[in-house]
């Protein structure tokens, strides 16, 4: 990965010596070009990647636009900043686990007893609070709603019953999060 740097910064990222060639026809270069190479066009200079940072939980990490002359090397840095509303919702529209999965963390966080969880894992009964939810859905979804808790393979973050589950619990988005880790 490389830069074209004029005046001390950055030109053009990212940059190669075929762009710069292509560029600049009438220039005349060496067969043999090392880096970094100093033109009258400006210097190609190698870029060096730093690692990705650590990044706490509701932040990203993402690479700088451009690099920036640190010690003598041309770095490409990153930026760790909190996650845009559209970001946090892709990844919930994301979220999965199976239903097991799913049951265990339920149990876990004392939403539902071992055994409810148990029996909803196998696809046998559901528990309580997720039949107290389905009730209070108008009579010809409520059916439909407790076949497919019982025999959905995966559990969709998304999905309205378990927003409806989140709401009668009154958990957070971020408990809710939680049960799909």
């Amino acid at each position: 990965m490389q830069a074209l740097i004029q005046n001390g910064a950055v030109a053009q990222f990212p940059y190669s010596l075929a762009q710069m060639k292509r560029d600049n026809p009438g220039t005349s270069f060496p067969r043999r070009v090392d880096l970094p190479f100093e033109a009258v066009v400006g210097a190609l200079v190698d870029v060096i990647q730093e690692d990705r940072p650590a990044v706490p939980d509701g932040s990203v990490a993402v690479p700088n636009a451009a690099p920036a002359l640190v010690g003598g090397n041309w770095v490409l840095g990153w930026t760790v900043r909190a996650k845009t509303p559209e970001e946090v919702a892709a990844e919930r529209d994301a979220m999965s686990v199976p239903r097991g999965q799913f049951a265990v963390a339920a149990a876990g966080a004392g939403l539902v007893t071992e055994q409810e969880a148990l029996n909803w894992a196998g696809g046998n009964s559901l528990p309580a609070t997720v039949n107290a939810v389905i009730d209070a859905l108008p009579q010809a979804e409520q059916l439909p709603a407790r076949v497919e808790a019982l025999t959905a393979l995966n559990v969709q973050r998304m999905h309205p019953l378990v927003l409806m589950l989140q709401a009668s619990l009154g958990l957070t988005d971020e408990q809710t999060d939680g049960l799909f880790a």
